[in-house]
């Protein structure tokens, strides 16, 4: 059977029978429910962190991750990408987060794998700031109104209460290391713990200021980084004992995920972040 609506007729019979032969093309879809499937800058970009990361949490996590007698229970890798998820992007509740705290004493600790004499360096380096092992600063984290007769005590001065978190880049016990640490003037001056001067004159007080100014602004930028990663911090809706539970872990993730990355750059031999 010709077709005499075209220039150079063609058997429609051959055609049919062609199409109906010819079989498709296999289709492969995606597992759209394992986190782990999609590329890496797309897991990086929702969840702030990488896939080597994402593997070392759920290995770490997963025993202590609950299993429930669901048909379709989470998987550990959803359960983990969950919590993320809600660190990033959620202000108010991260209660899936305080599964990390269990792991606060043994990850962040001092002087950790470096020892003392590659920290003073680091320092050094800086700014030329010698002897100093640790920079310290507080933050405020703001929570809900706790009930009870302690609600007070958590008011801030900008009237809205809140956790004063105090922390330490590389953490510091008096006298147990030789070596300082370096605030800012809302500290004491202490042999073991160094402020600037309150109104330099001479040229040594005022390059003193400005060595200590920038060999301590690693802690200011601790602080954040760890907000702009776990968005959760702006506002935890929790009780001040679940907060400081929340900002312990928010701690832990942060520094495996540094240390996965450094891990990672040392063996590809270039700088993931």
């Amino acid at each position: 059977m010709a077709c005499p609506s075209v220039e150079n007729p063609v058997d429609e019979g051959v055609r049919v029978v062609r199409r109906a032969l010819t079989l498709p093309a296999p289709r492969s879809f995606q597992d759209r429910t394992d986190p782990l499937g999609f590329p890496d800058d797309y897991l990086f970009e929702r969840y702030r962190f990488r896939r080597h990361s994402i593997v070392y949490l759920c290995k770490l996590l997963g025993p202590y991750i609950e299993k429930t007698r669901r048909s379709k229970a989470l998987t550990k890798p959803q359960t983990v990408c969950i919590a993320l998820t809600v660190a990033h992007f959620c202000v108010g509740d991260a209660e899936r987060l305080s599964k990390a705290t269990r792991f606060l004493n043994i990850f962040i600790k001092f002087p950790g794998d470096r020892g003392i004499l590659p920290i003073k360096e680091a320092f050094f380096r800086t700014a030329g700031f010698p002897n100093a092992i640790g920079a310290i600063d507080c933050t405020h984290i703001q929570i809900k109104a706790p009930s009870g007769p302690t609600e007070a005590d958590y008011v801030k001065q900008k009237s809205f209460h809140s956790i004063n978190v105090q922390m330490i880049c590389t953490r510091f016990a008096q006298g147990a290391f030789p070596g300082l640490l370096l605030g800012d003037r809302g500290y004491p001056c202490q042999p073991f713990l160094l402020t600037p001067y309150a109104d330099p004159t001479t040229y040594a007080e005022r390059r003193f200021n400005r060595a200590h100014s920038k060999t301590r602004a690693c802690i200011e930028m601790a602080f954040g980084q760890l907000k702009s990663r776990f968005n959760c911090l702006r506002h935890l809706r929790v009780t001040p004992e679940r907060a400081c539970d929340i900002v312990a872990a928010c701690a832990v993730l942060q520094y495996c995920r540094k240390k996965r990355c450094q891990e990672c750059s040392w063996s590809n031999g270039k700088t993931t972040f």
